[in-house]
């Protein structure tokens, strides 16, 4: 099922054309794979590096779509953490691409080029990486603050194993430091066999109610890049999607996680298996 959703995302989508400056855009995510960003994105970038980034750390605090893709990769500042243990300074890809390249990048990255914070998703920053040679970058990336997280539990996401292994192989495949991808593939994967209620259920209930923002993740943003040649969606339709997102989180996600568990990480017990253990 996941392999057909991210398929039919980027079915429509066109090589963005290069104009504007040339940037340097740091990607730690999925984006390091050849298989994501040259082919599903269509961008070919003019020069690549592996990267460190100081003072920020990686997470997967960005939500994604309960008991199927549970969230995502982001980066903080390590002053920002929610880790009770300390981690790595983030690792990845320094990309050079041109600014109309970025903003498709920016429109395929969960809020349709809406980076402000007004709609969810990341924000975009400005920071200092240096490559494995000791060469500093100035590169633009995506990043979160506290207050973007409207779960305090957040920073407990599970990966999928899907997403976990894409991140993986993109930083195998373009030459990220051994440790650092030791650390990436000691991150625990969401595993639906934990918990108490039959979690293919809870899914399908999910999908009922995400309908509206899965089919505009698959054909949405794609239908604005391609057939209109807009950058970004409407920032109206953006912002309901995300309004009415954040409902269903409120409403919808709780009754799901009572009787199921986390659909978003592991050490969360349904009231099922709670029962069962008394």
């Amino acid at each position: 099922m996941m392999k057909c959703f991210w398929k039919c995302s980027s079915v429509c989508n066109r090589p963005p054309e290069r104009k504007g400056n040339n940037i340097w855009y740091f990607s730690y995510g999925s984006n390091m794979k050849e298989e994501v960003f040259a082919k599903r994105r269509q961008i070919l970038s003019q020069d690549s590096r592996p990267v460190t980034v100081p003072g920020y750390i990686l997470s997967y605090a960005i939500d994604g779509l309960p008991f199927m893709e549970p969230c995502f990769a982001t980066c903080l500042k390590r002053e920002h953490s929610p880790y009770p243990e300390p981690r790595p300074d983030v690792q990845g890809v320094a990309f050079l691409i041109t600014e109309s390249e970025f903003r498709r990048v920016l429109a395929t990255e969960g809020v349709s080029g809406w980076n402000d914070g007004s709609c969810g998703g990341y924000r975009v920053s400005t920071v200092e990486a240096v490559d494995y040679k000791g060469n500093k970058l100035s590169v633009l990336t995506l990043t979160n603050l506290p207050k973007d997280n409207t779960r305090l539990e957040a920073y407990k996401n599970c990966p999928s194993q899907r997403y976990k292994k894409l991140i993986v192989n993109g930083a195998i495949e373009s030459g990220v430091d051994p440790t650092y991808i030791k650390f990436l593939e000691g991150q625990e994967v969401y595993d639906r066999s934990k918990h108490g209620c039959d979690q293919s259920f809870a899914l399908v209930i999910q999908v009922l109610f995400m309908l509206p923002f899965i089919l505009w993740m698959l054909f949405g943003s794609a239908l604005f890049i391609k057939i209109l040649g807009r950058d970004r969606s409407p920032w109206i339709v953006v912002r309901g999607l995300y309004l009415y997102q954040r409902c269903v989180k409120a409403i919808v996600h709780p009754v799901l996680f009572f009787f199921c568990g986390s659909g978003y990480h592991n050490n969360t017990t349904s009231k099922i298996e709670n029962d069962k253990s008394k």
